[in-house]
């Protein structure tokens, strides 16, 4: 028997949308969040183009 099995594969395309996550929420305070709509825009839409590239697995 081996170890745990990873359920989704580690690849680049997964480190490239942690990547734009973490890029689109550096610099935020929770001061005003509400001000920073354009960073949760673009975390949401990071996460949706991640979620249709696992579909497409």
């Amino acid at each position: 028997m081996t170890g745990p099995v990873d359920p989704l594969p580690r690849d680049e395309a997964a480190a490239d949308t942690a990547a734009e996550v973490e890029a689109a929420l550096a610099g935020l305070d929770d001061t005003d969040l509400a001000a920073h709509a354009d960073a949760f825009e673009a975390v949401n839409k990071a996460i949706l183009a991640e979620l249709q590239r696992l579909e497409a697995l």
